[in-house]
């Protein structure tokens, strides 16, 4: 433990900004003040707080912009491990969870990339990351899928690539059948003759699967190397991968949970290193050592300036084995439900760095971490990395409303 905390002290800490100014890259914004949009150069990742699930938008600093899920989900799925009430719709229940998604990307999105989203990465097939399907939906497109969050953000800003974790056929580890898979399917197949998107399943070990489309020649150091996807991981040497799950199962406790599946990334630019991964948990080791899906990552995986929280820091995920090896100097968490994050989580996350900073977007009023131990509990959260790539800023935004004035602000030094 004492390499991993000394490793990440070297990471340095934060400094609160107390007013605008204009450095020699770009724009600093204070408290106050809405935040303007990404400037050329800049990596953006944005936390959009729906308040019904997790979605980020990311833009890289040619422009190129990425979701990642998409939110939406309105009633607890039948696969979770519990019912723990929902935090509230944000802004309000008067406006749609894709429509929020949309509103806020058209803010920050600069006009090279205004329109439409070059790639969209579902990293699973839970609802709280793209839309509880319901027939009673509006239809879009052709008639033949409803606007579910997934499909009203890809009709409102055309997807230029999709990636999931099981397409086309979505059939392993088990078959995923039913209404929902059916709507995903007709809404891709309309978005690919409409669109032109292409479609495509996330490859594990890919190196660059997802890359700069504007102006690569100009960012050399920016770069995505795929770490995992349903069950996949990358070994660590090339773009090579492995299969880290059973092919087949004797019972259907043996299967791992959809959030073992996911899709995960690190992302670097220059100095800059960012994970983020979905739902991945370790839910269920004890007896399936193969539901670790952490595990296999911590191996592989270097330290990480920002962290995404795994599973909106729940319990059962973020591991030690995992929080060590990536020992990040900021976790962001995506909290959707009132016991969430998780106070064993964040103790974990502390253990493997004291200094790390910690965000949530959403604050349950029945979890058992400590608001204490939280540079904010409420509120968009955007990290802006300079164009040098050597420190970055994180914003608070409000989001009781569409203003996105920025409630908070520190910076921080690349490792």
């Amino acid at each position: 433990m004492c390499v991993a905390v000394c490793s990440c002290s070297d990471k340095g800490g934060s400094t609160p900004e107390s007013g605008s100014s204009t450095d020699e890259n770009f724009t600093v914004y204070k408290v106050g003040d809405v935040l303007g949009a990404w400037e050329e150069g800049c990596l953006d990742i944005h936390f959009i707080n729906t308040g019904r699930g997790e979605s980020s938008f990311l833009i890289f600093p040619d422009g190129t912009t990425m979701i990642i899920d998409f939110a939406g989900c309105t009633t607890i799925s039948d696969d979770e491990e519990d019912n723990s009430p929902q935090t509230p719709f944000l802004p309000s229940a008067d406006i749609s969870t894709q429509d929020v998604i949309v509103n806020y990307i058209n803010h920050f999105t600069s006009e090279v990339s205004r329109g439409h989203i070059d790639y969209a990465l579902l990293s699973h097939m839970h609802d709280d990351h793209w839309g509880t399907y319901n027939s009673a939906l509006p239809k879009g497109g052709d008639g033949t899928f409803v606007l579910n969050s997934l499909c009203g953000v890809g009709v409102a800003l055309p997807f230029g690539h999709y990636l999931d974790r099981g397409y086309p056929d979505y059939n392993f580890p088990k078959a995923l059948t039913g209404a929902k898979y059916e709507n995903l399917r007709n809404f891709l197949t309309w978005s690919k003759s409409t669109n032109g998107t292409t479609v495509e399943q996330f490859n594990p070990g890919a190196l660059n699967q997802i890359a700069l489309v504007h102006d690569a020649a100009s960012y050399p150091d920016f770069q995505i190397q795929n770490l995992t996807c349903s069950g996949y991981y990358w070994t660590g040497t090339g773009e090579n991968y492995e299969l880290y799950i059973p092919e087949t199962y004797d019972n259907s406790d043996a299967y791992p949970n959809e959030n073992n599946l996911c899709c995960a990334f690190w992302l670097r630019f220059g100095k800059f290193d960012y994970y983020t991964g979905g739902d991945h948990q370790y839910n269920g080791k004890s007896t399936y050592s193969y539901k670790d899906s952490e595990l296999p990552m911590s191996q592989v995986i270097g330290v990480m300036d920002v962290n995404k929280a795994n599973h909106h820091g729940t319990n059962y995920c973020n591991s030690e084995e995992f929080m060590d090896a990536t020992c990040p100097t900021v976790w962001i968490a995506n909290p959707w439900r009132d016991v969430q994050p998780n106070g064993t989580s964040v103790t974990r996350v502390r253990n493997a760095n004291p200094l790390c900073s910690l965000y949530a977007t959403n604050f349950g009023a029945n979890c058992t971490a400590s608001a204490s131990d939280f540079v904010s509990t409420q509120g968009h959260v955007v990290v802006r990395v300079d164009p040098t790539a050597t420190k970055y800023y994180v914003y608070v935004l409000e989001d009781s409303d569409m203003s996105y004035v920025v409630k908070n602000v520190k910076s921080y030094a690349c490792k």
